[in-house]
């Protein structure tokens, strides 16, 4: 009788957590991440709309245009994808916010002709001419 108990335990499986419980904690993590998300992006739509609808003083002042600022066109060197050299003439006008003056623009003019040049020459010529 002894010999038949032991046996009796040792077929029995180990009392382990229910499918109930394993379910459950499945189950509530994503609910909760799931509403984290929902909530986050709710509260996140409605401070962008507060924030990206400030109101305007005049609504004449705000469909105002700045002063355009043309830079003088100059030449250009962009190479191809088999190393051939292209020249290309590039204009550039640059709007300034409404309120500024020309004369302020003039010393940033060096600045928007180098950074020009630089963003072209790391480009190919079909990358550069749109092709």
């Amino acid at each position: 009788m002894a010999d038949e108990k032991k046996t009796e335990q040792a077929e029995a499986p180990p009392a382990g957590p229910s499918k109930v419980v394993l379910i459950i904690s499945m189950i509530v993590p994503g609910l909760l991440a799931g509403g984290a998300s929902f909530a986050g992006s709710m509260m996140g739509a409605a401070q962008g709309a507060a924030a990206a609808a400030p109101a305007p003083t005049s609504s004449v002042q705000a469909n105002v245009p700045g002063p355009t600022v043309k830079l003088a066109p100059f030449v250009l060197s962009v190479k191809d994808d088999k190393g051939g050299a292209h020249p290309m003439k590039v204009s550039i006008a640059v709007e300034l916010a409404a309120g500024s003056a020309e004369a302020d623009f003039d010393s940033y003019e060096p600045r928007v002709r180098d950074a020009t040049i630089r963003l072209l020459r790391n480009l190919s010529y079909d990358e550069a001419s749109n092709k």
